[in-house]
């Protein structure tokens, strides 16, 4: 729950989903930063007192029905978040403000999986702790992760076992929801350019590289052969600088608005099957387009899309049911804060 609430947090944030799209490659450790960031959540497992009231300041940042969260490991989550997702100055305060609300939050919904008799097995652990090594490269990953953080395994599995505990309230939740077709409908109604299929040109090139022998002159004379009669793979494999796709026929794939150089873009999406293109230039030198297939779009129909539907809406519902769910135990526990 931790990973998912920051991030989606994080995105409404002016400027951050482009900053956040441009840090997604590679994709994989990203991922598992935000797997990494659910270990991380020491400062959830807070220490329950043995006796008496526990004051808030000093080392101490929050009471949760008696059970206290430390400065050291709230600074440390902290830190790791900015690390991870690298806000903004000016967002660093508010992100402050809401990793301290989301822990006592995860603290909350802890206590209450307890109290309603939910477990979580030694076996579930080890399976989230195997996935979150192979997602990061093995253990040694995990070990340097350790070593790095300051954070032993065993704290890490504690962290992960109170993560699960959560998600198991979320799927309690889940199983009471129920999605009629009639809302099913009603939201595909409202959210048709969702469940549009795009405009896509299955592509094949012949590139004629800068710094090579002239290569406009190039392009321009297997133009003129390919009208002579000479088969648009033969001129791939006589003339193309590409020696990625060379052997391929010159092909690119199927690609959609947006998911080619722009100076290739509308070249491309003018041509029918079948038809190539006059010589384009592009940063990467000379190209002659060859559209293998062209798309129009689409919209995908109602029963195709149905269940993607009702799990969008069932997500939605559970989001705010969580929150529902902490605001309310917030409300009627006793939470003590301090000034940070």
């Amino acid at each position: 729950m931790f990973n998912q609430d920051i991030l989606l947090w994080l995105r409404k944030r002016k400027g951050f989903v482009d900053r956040y799209a441009r840090g997604m490659q590679p994709f994989r450790p990203v991922i598992w930063r935000l797997l990494l960031m659910a270990m991380l959540m020491a400062s959830c497992k807070g220490e329950e007192p043995s006796a008496g009231e526990v004051p808030v300041g000093g080392e101490v940042v929050a009471v949760v029905n008696g059970v206290a969260i430390s400065k050291e490991d709230y600074q440390n989550t902290l830190s790791h978040a900015e690390r991870a997702f690298s806000p903004r100055s000016e967002e660093k305060a508010a992100l402050a403000r809401r990793i301290l609300e989301k822990m006592v939050a995860d603290e909350l919904l802890v206590q209450h999986a307890h109290a309603q008799k939910i477990q979580v097995t030694t076996e579930e652990v080890d399976r989230k702790m195997q996935e979150i090594a192979e997602a990061g490269g093995g253990e040694a990953a995990i070990d340097a992760f350790s070593e790095k953080s300051g954070l032993s395994k065993a704290r890490m599995r504690a962290n992960l076992e109170r993560n699960l505990l959560i998600e198991r309230l979320a799927e309690r939740t889940r199983a009471s929801l129920k999605i009629t077709p009639a809302e099913v409908k009603a939201y595909y109604q409202a959210h048709l350019k969702d469940f549009s299929r795009g405009e896509a040109v299955t592509l094949a090139h012949i590139l004629f590289r800068e710094g090579q022998d002239d290569p406009l002159a190039r392009a321009k004379k297997a133009c003129a052969e390919m009208k002579g009669g000479l088969a648009f793979e033969k001129a791939v494999k006589k003339y193309s600088d590409d020696a990625l796709t060379r052997d391929q026929g010159g092909l690119l794939g199927t690609l959609r608005r947006g998911e080619m150089l722009p100076e290739l873009e509308e070249p491309a999406f003018s041509l029918e099957a079948g038809e190539v293109s006059p010589p384009v230039k592009s940063p990467r030198g000379i190209h002659l387009l060859k559209v293998i297939e062209h798309r129009p779009g689409s919209q995908r129909p109602l029963f195709e899309v149905k269940e993607e539907i009702r799990n969008r809406m069932l997500d939605s519902l559970v989001e705010s049911g969580m929150q529902e769910m902490a605001e309310r135990l917030r409300r009627e526990g006793n939470i003590r804060l301090g000034g940070l």
